[in-house]
């Protein structure tokens, strides 16, 4: 019979790191040396330790059928918990010394393992229990709280069907019969586990376990632990009434959208989210941030994850109620529509998409004046629409189709041939980049009517259509062919010859 005693046995630290990725090993090694493992307690089943490596790391040590469990609270850790991490084989190794120096007393061995392995009451270890997790707010923070309930308060036949389990825990008042849940989360135990669940419920009791000092590490738990919940039976609740409300986990991540309500009051900002088929209005009284970073969202009684959530959606999330007054709305809409709509898809009565046919971007230089200097900025027409030299080359930006309706258009642009004609005009024609995107100005040696006359033409045959030269005052060139005309007088004893040499209408 196998003991769950921790002693240098248990462990078998030997084989532990014979057959494991010996780079993880040599630089868990390294941690050993430099003495980033400390030990936190050791009881006589298990261990708490922790591990400074770029942050502090917590590991925890545990004998289960009388082999070592080893979980970590690292990034590598978390996403397979029976990966052997550098922070894990710095800790086997920091409790290796302490079992040496603090070997268990064989009295100790002995009756810890007759009363582990010796049931106190046939029916009580042979009870089967329902696995549950809670989620709950302790002050500003969410947790991931696991729970139990005799499976003998279901019917058996309803075990399977979540919504079966949470109309009985309910109808029953089962919320406040629950146990939390700390160690010993197996099939043997448990009749719900799976892999999933049960990787959950051990880190979620880690996490839990190390909450005074672990908020920097939180959400990264939370990441590789929040979509193994999907399936699982989840509550939202509270210290006291952990099993208050079911809650729904979806694995699959969802899209941010802004929805545009126009009312009595003017026009209305209001977040929502596209998961699959469904979509959720985030009402401010209705959702709440469960995990910033990656963004997951509690939206009633539904948890996911908005994936590739700028800062536009959690500024938006954070203000859920913003109102444009009708005397503001030209205002909005001339300045602030378009720059929302290419960070977040934006929705609404009256608020219409149309996708311009494709087009090829026509090369456009655009030249003014700046105290005295000569300027050139980038453009590029797409059909009836111009769009300005973006840096960050987007496949499509959007437009109004006019100042009097709501209809936007998504232009597609070509990112590739913009920036091919950037780099042409800031490598030759005379001109160098400046530190505004899409704007060139000449080089040094160049001046502007060298530019004028010599440039000008070989950027047109370049297929560059060149604006703005009529209004230059600094430096001009006239483009006429010259005309020459010849007025010839005489008299009885002389010849007058008149040259007469034009510019266009200027003679």
């Amino acid at each position: 019979m196998r003991r769950n005693v921790l002693s240098l046995e248990s462990l078998n630290i030997p084989a532990l790191l014979a057959s494991r990725d010996q780079g993880s090993v040599q630089r868990g090694q390294a941690y050993y040396r430099q003495g980033r493992a400390y030990i936190e307690r050791v009881q006589d089943h298990e261990a708490y330790l922790r591990v400074l490596g770029t942050r502090i790391y917590h590991v925890h040590v545990g004998v289960e059928d009388g082999a070592a469990l080893i979980d970590c609270t690292c990034p590598v850790g978390i996403e397979d918990v029976d990966v052997l991490c550098k922070h894990k084989v710095a800790a086997v190794l920091k409790l290796q010394d302490y079992l040496r120096a603090h070997p268990p007393t064989t009295w100790e061995t002995v009756l810890g393992g007759v009363l582990k392995d010796t049931p106190r009451k046939t029916a009580a270890a042979a009870a089967k229990s329902v696995l549950f997790f809670s989620l709950q707010k302790r002050g500003s923070t969410w947790g991931i709280y696991p729970y139990s309930l005799p499976a003998s308060s279901f019917p058996p036949d309803t075990l399977d069907d979540p919504e079966a389990v949470a109309r009985t825990v309910k109808q029953q008042s089962l919320g406040m019969q629950v146990k939390g849940v700390r160690s010993g989360i197996d099939s043997k135990r448990f009749v719900n586990v799976t892999p999933e669940n049960q990787a959950v419920a051990q880190l979620a009791a880690l996490v839990q376990q190390y909450a005074y000092y672990y908020y920097s590490d939180r959400d990264m738990a939370y990441e590789a632990l929040l979509p193994r919940l999907s399936g699982s039976l989840v509550f939202r609740g509270t210290e006291s009434a952990p099993l208050k409300t079911p809650v729904r986990v979806l694995a699959e991540p969802g899209t941010a959208q802004v929805e545009l309500i126009e009312d009595a009051q003017g026009l209305r900002l209001v977040p929502a989210a596209v998961v699959g088929d469904e979509t959720f209005r985030l009402r401010p009284e209705q959702t709440e941030v469960f995990c910033p970073e990656p963004l997951w969202v509690l939206s009633r009684t539904t948890l996911f994850r908005l994936a590739d959530a700028g800062k536009e959606v959690r500024t938006l999330l954070e203000h859920p109620d913003i109102v444009i007054p009708a005397e503001d709305r030209e205002a909005f809409l001339d300045r602030y529509l378009l720059p929302l709509a290419e960070r977040v898809p934006v929705t609404g009565k009256g608020l219409a998409w149309e996708d311009a046919p494709p087009e090829e971007p026509v090369r456009r230089l655009y030249l003014s004046e700046n105290e005295g200097e000569l300027q050139a900025h980038l453009r590029f027409g797409y059909g009836d629409h111009e769009l300005a030299y973006d840096p960050a080359l987007p496949a499509q930006s959007t437009r109004r189709k006019n100042e009097d309706s709501l209809v936007l258009v998504r232009i597609a642009r070509q990112p590739e041939k913009e920036q091919e004609a950037w780099t042409e005009l800031s490598s030759s024609h005379g001109l160098k980049r400046s530190t505004e995107p899409g704007r060139f100005t000449l080089r040094a040696r160049v001046t502007p009517v060298d530019f004028l006359l010599h440039q000008i033409p070989r950027l047109a045959e370049a297929g560059f259509t060149v604006f703005g030269e009529e209004a230059l005052t600094k430096a001009r060139v006239n483009r006429n062919r010259p005309t020459i005309a010849f007025k010839v007088s005489s008299g009885i004893d002389w010849f007058d010859v008149e040259a007469v040499v034009s510019f266009g209408d200027i003679v």
